[in-house]
């Protein structure tokens, strides 16, 4: 019988897609790779944090 291997591989997500900050320098940028990482949306990060959809995208 043949093992079995499990292969996971991680692809930056700055590949796909270039509103992603390569280098976040701002809180916003950094806001911005977090979300995209997570996989949330700027409306449910914001539902999350607690704060309006404008504080996020200003």
């Amino acid at each position: 019988m043949l093992p079995i291997y499990q292969l996971t591989v991680q692809i930056p997500r700055q590949i796909f897609n270039k509103e992603y900050p390569a280098n976040p320098k701002t809180s916003g940028e950094r806001i911005r790779a977090k979300s995209m990482d997570s996989g949330r949306q700027v409306k449910g990060l914001a539902e999350f944090l607690g704060a309006d959809v404008c504080t996020l995208t200003s």
